[in-house]
């Protein structure tokens, strides 16, 4: 009450005046009752950390363990939002190491008392209980704080007594370990898997959940605890009823990291979850939802699991982290599950939050939109915003998979294609190959002709002797087929000059092991080949010119069907008298919605999937497939007039004739517009 908060204010101002009279032992105990209560006092906290630091080697094991356990729980609710007159105690925003050689004589507090009790403890570690250990590991752990030999003697120690740890401690020392990242812990995580196996009744429902998720994360272990993880999941479903939501959503994310979900135990997990899933915060949501994707099982209930996800994670929209938001929208694209809701509120919630995601969340944000086919052009428009101005903090990968997300959308943004153009060659070596066809894919769909980017990824994929380097790669499977005509097809697509490349490209492709549409796509690369280079077309690229006509038949087949749109057009053109054959196939495939064969003359209409919405500027514009079709066609001969289906559409019928004539003008073809 307000009685006790006066009493803790004025314990707090004495004490700072007077922390110089005050021994470790008294400044342990007087930090762990103002946790406890759970009574901020940065000041006094402050003052104690100065003292404590300059007098670790005074402390004992209790009163080490005890103090990095209290400035840990203490220091994260001040960066929770903590009210104070001194602001300036805060844990590390990111994980600091400190260690023996480094004393910390700095103006960071809080990195200074972790640093102190690093240097101390292991020299004292004999004397630490198992739960010293425990309290110790949790608080470094909590505190982003990483001291290598700490947890070196900590492993050493708990290893040798490790049946004197309870189920609490043995997992919450297990979970520090994990999310401190400290090494060459092997040792110490099988004798755990060896103990908890003997006493795996007496853990709680969370200790399970939390020892399953530390061995998850622990992955790789000499010896996979393959057994360990089958005794967790028969406790579980023994006491499925006693978990609580959230220990249901860390452990089925811990077995699908850990790759030891089974068909069994996820239809227990769902049915489980689904009972209590308007318990499930939004962290557990995006875990679940995660989890079931991950592990990719047909499983009873996943479905219904999913649903009732979808439903919750709406509701609970704004309480989603960056993190949240991004894998939730993830699991779903991957499961395949339809949630048009869900993807609307996502794409909302993290338009309006976009500076809170770091490069690989927005990355995987639009990625999961592109693959679920969710239409989210404000929210792509603001991904294009923030992540042209950090291209720096995304990996090369990560600039890939953002243009070909964009790509796939049907979308670009001119913005963040002009600074990934200039950004990306100057990282070419970070770029796997693999990347490097993706974006050259991306930029070629999206008809972004960036010479630097192109010239820089000519030379990646050129880059080492001897010649065949592409095919050797492609047979080591760091390219496959599709993506070897996806190169040929893009580079075809921006009129690339250099016949070099198109040349490797040719040895390296595999014709027999492409699917219709890369096929369809090799195609138009065929026919570029052999317009841009004919003297060396049927020598250099014969291996690719030699299958021209099985190409041909696939780019055939994904021809698009007439429409009833072509056919009242040409109805339209009749009236005019040009003569003309209605959705007709040129000798090299084209297929086009009327021609004058004789004269090679031709009308063409673009319907939606010719276009791309530019996100910037909110409107639409010709996709990189259709210049490149229709730069084709005049190298071989052709002259078409391009119409718009949109805009037909929207005209009256007494307005198609004069359209037509204005088009057609361009063709020099003059029709004779019928009077009114």
């Amino acid at each position: 009450g307000v009685a006790a908060e006066t009493l803790f204010g004025t314990i707090a101002s004495t004490a700072v005046n007077r922390i110089s009279d005050f021994n470790p032992q008294n400044m342990a105990n007087t930090a762990w009752a103002f946790a406890t209560a759970d009574v901020r006092a940065p000041r006094l906290f402050e003052a104690i950390a100065r003292r404590a630091a300059d007098h670790m080697h005074e402390f004992n094991s209790q009163a080490m363990a005890n103090t990095a356990w209290v400035f840990a729980k203490t220091a994260t609710q001040e960066g929770q939002g903590g009210q104070g007159d001194d602001q300036t105690f805060r844990p590390p925003r990111r994980v600091v190491v400190v260690d023996e050689s480094n004393t910390h004589n700095d103006n960071d507090t809080y990195v200074r008392l972790f640093a102190a009790i690093a240097r101390e403890a292991p020299r004292k570690m004999a004397g630490f209980s198992s739960q010293n250990m425990a309290n110790t590991a949790w608080g470094f752990a909590t505190a982003r704080v990483r001291a290598p030999r700490l947890f070196e003697a900590i492993a050493s120690e708990a290893t040798r007594r490790v049946a004197e740890f309870n189920p609490l401690s043995l997992a919450t020392t297990a979970r520090a370990f994990v999310e401190v990242g400290a090494p060459g812990a092997s040792h110490f995580f099988e004798a755990v898997a060896v103990e908890a196996l003997r006493r795996i009744v007496e853990f709680a429902p969370a200790d399970l959940a939390k020892l399953a998720w530390a061995f998850s994360e622990a992955l790789p272990l000499p010896t996979p605890p393959t057994v360990l993880f089958s005794a967790v999941a028969a406790e579980t479903v023994r006491r499925q009823a006693d978990f609580e939501a959230s220990d249901l959503a860390t452990m089925a994310l811990a077995f699908a990291k850990a790759g030891a979900a089974t068909e069994p135990f996820f239809a227990v997990l769902a049915a489980a979850s689904r009972a209590k899933i308007t318990d499930f915060q939004a962290a557990d949501l995006a875990n679940a939802a995660w989890a079931f994707a991950t592990a990719n099982l047909v499983v009873a209930s996943s479905e219904d699991l999913f649903a009732d996800v979808a439903v919750e994670a709406v509701r609970r929209i704004a309480y989603f982290n960056s993190r949240d938001l991004a894998n939730v929208v993830w699991a779903f694209a991957r499961s395949n599950v339809a949630a048009a809701g869900l993807f609307d509120a996502v794409a909302k919630e993290a338009a309006t939050r976009i500076a809170e995601f770091d490069a690989r969340c927005l990355a995987d944000l639009v990625c999961s939109f592109a693959t679920a086919g969710a239409n989210a052009p404000r929210l792509f428009a603001a991904v294009g915003r923030e992540a042209s101005t950090r291209l720096a903090e995304f990996t090369a990968n990560g600039l890939a998979n953002v243009v070909s997300a964009f790509a796939t959308a049907g979308l670009t943004s001119p913005l963040l294609f002009e600074a990934v153009a200039n950004h990306a060659p100057l990282r070419q070596s970070e770029f796997t190959l693999q990347d490097v066809a993706n974006t050259a894919w991306a930029f070629a769909t999206t008809g972004v002709a960036a010479h630097s980017l192109f010239e820089a990824a000519a030379e990646r994929l050129l880059a080492a002797p001897p010649r065949g380097l592409l095919l050797l790669q492609r047979q080591q499977q760091q390219l496959n087929a599709q993506d070897v005509a996806n190169v040929a097809w893009a580079f075809a697509c921006v009129g690339w000059k250099d016949a070099d490349l198109f040349a490797e490209l040719a040895r390296a492709i595999a014709v027999d092991h492409l699917a219709e549409s890369p096929r369809s796509q090799l195609y138009l690369a065929t026919l570029y080949v052999r317009a841009e280079f004919p003297k060396a077309a049927d020598d250099v690229f014969a291996p690719l010119v030699s299958r021209a006509q099985d190409l041909r038949a696939s780019y055939t087949r994904l021809e698009p069907t007439p429409s009833r749109l072509h056919k009242d057009i040409s109805q339209t053109l009749a009236a005019t008298g040009w003569p003309h054959q209605t959705d007709y196939v040129t000798p090299e495939g084209f297929a086009l919605a009327m021609a004058d064969p004789t004269a090679k003359k031709a009308v063409d209409v673009h319907g939606p999937a010719h276009y791309l919405l530019d996100v910037d500027k909110e409107e639409w514009i010709l996709s990189g497939p259709t210049h490149f079709t229709g730069r084709l066609l005049r190298r071989y001969g052709w002259h078409v007039a391009d119409l718009a289906a949109f805009d037909w559409e929207e005209l009256a019928d007494a307005e198609h004739f004069q359209y037509l004539s204005d088009k057609l003008r361009h063709i020099d073809v003059h029709i004779v517009v019928p009077p009114d």
